[in-house]
């Protein structure tokens, strides 16, 4: 069975891309009655190698004609109805600064010009990590999580014992490694950090606030309350509004001064969590690879539970069938998934999905989109994929030198860290990378 839900319609009233368009020109007639010839251009977003831009009119009774200027060069015209339109200019070269200029036209000459605008393409980032490996504990140590403040100050969580004890956290002080037990001697699954001084911690059934001097526990499992579900993985747009994902479909939110559960409508494991900056969408995925096997994509709107996608089939059946979603990273009006069937992207403005068969059959966990043009996937066995903004860099380098199994990732800035254990279960493992 599959069911795919993307029912909202999209925002933008039309989008014209390059390379795709047909001029429809205007028919013969009496002239038309004068309008408001306000015509108005701004940049959406750009790319290493594309620019998105907007252009709207204030008067939408009727289809309106306009071109579009790069570098004083007509490269598009176009009709439109609606009140506005998106234009996406691709082809271009990266870290160039390129000027647009739109114009309304009527029976081909223009009546009202925009502002120009000066849009600057990004520049490639770079594939190259230089990887210092770390281990943590003796025999039976693993770690789970990790978050990344800076380079000096990186936190992981798991399970780590040595000659001195146990303990389930441990800091990067920029020259070794503070070992910490938060409370109780259990392994901790989770770790997400919005400043040195505002941390939080999961260990499944606890969660812990940290304010850089102090761990207080802020929640326990209440199973008669929030059912049977454990919360392991976190994200955050703040302090006063932070969402915990785990076992059973469980969904655990955080408002600032109580937690709430949601409900799915199943109990898919769920594995990973990210929204954007505001809080407005959030994204939750996961899988169950032991039978029933399941998975399934949600997006939170305005307090809402939406389910994207479900499958019972972690293989791919058709075109249309992504697969077991493993990950889900966010940037700007776009979400990121890991599918069975390659990497999914989700425009969540216009309500558009693209697939790229890019990593087709690979099982990536976790993603983590910095920008458009600086993406990092990890793999089983510390393998790693980067894309730079015009490549993927399909790197194996960590996993043909150890034997290590992942289960974490972070990047922040040009610093990358991956953590796991070394397999035979000798020690916790942390990869620094550094660009």
């Amino acid at each position: 069975m599959l069911s795919l839900n993307t029912p909202r319609k999209p925002f933008l009233s039309s989008l014209v891309l390059l390379g795709f368009l047909l001029l429809t020109a205007c028919p013969d007639g009496p002239e038309p009655p004068q309008r408001d010839t306000t015509i108005r251009l701004s940049i959406i977003n750009t790319g290493v190698t594309t620019v998105s831009l907007n252009v709207s009119v204030e008067d939408t009774t009727d289809s309106w004609t306009f071109s579009l200027s790069r570098n004083d060069s007509i490269i598009l015209s176009a009709e439109v109805t609606g009140a506005d339109t998106v234009v996406r200019d691709g082809g271009l070269d990266p870290a160039t600064a390129y000027r647009y200029r739109a114009y309304w036209l009527r029976n081909g000459e223009a009546v009202d010009s925009s502002t120009e605008v000066l849009a600057t393409t990004l520049d490639t980032t770079s594939h190259n990590f230089v990887w210092t490996i770390d281990t943590l504990g003796n025999y039976g140590s693993y770690l789970n999580d990790v978050a990344i403040i800076d380079e000096n100050n990186i936190w992981v969580v798991g399970y780590i014992k040595n000659d001195s004890g146990t303990y389930n956290a441990a800091r990067w002080n920029g020259t070794e490694w503070e070992l910490v037990l938060i409370d109780r001697v259990v392994d901790f699954d989770g770790v997400f950090a919005f400043s040195e001084d505002e941390i939080w911690f999961s260990d499944g059934c606890f969660i812990y606030e940290y304010d850089g001097l102090v761990f207080s526990k802020k929640w326990e499992c209440d199973w008669e309350t929030y059912g049977p579900g454990q919360v392991k993985n976190i994200w955050g747009s703040s302090t006063n509004d932070i969402y915990f994902v785990g076992n059973s479909g469980s969904i655990i939110h955080y408002d600032g001064s109580g937690f709430t559960k949601l409900e799915t409508g199943n109990e898919v494991r769920l594995i990973d969590v990210e929204g954007t900056p505001d809080g407005e969408y959030v994204f939750i995925v996961g899988y169950d690879f032991v039978l029933p096997t399941q998975t399934a994509a949600y997006m939170i709107h305005n307090g809402t539970v939406e389910l994207l996608y479900y499958s019972d089939d972690l293989l791919p059946q058709n075109n249309e069938d992504f697969g077991a979603v493993s990950g889900v990273s966010v940037y700007g009006d776009t979400a990121y998934f890991v599918t069975y069937q390659g990497l999914w992207k989700y425009n969540f403005v216009d309500n558009i999905s693209i697939i790229d068969n890019v990593f087709e059959m690979y099982d990536y966990y976790p993603i983590i989109v910095q920008t458009s043009n600086d993406i990092l996937l990890i793999g089983g066995g510390f393998k790693y994929v980067h894309f730079n903004g015009l490549t993927w860099d399909f790197n194996n380098e960590l996993y043909e030198l150890y034997n290590f199994s992942d289960y974490g990732a972070d990047l922040k800035g040009h610093v990358a860290a991956i953590v796991g254990y070394v397999k035979g279960g000798s020690h916790g493992v942390v990869a620094r990378g550094y660009r």
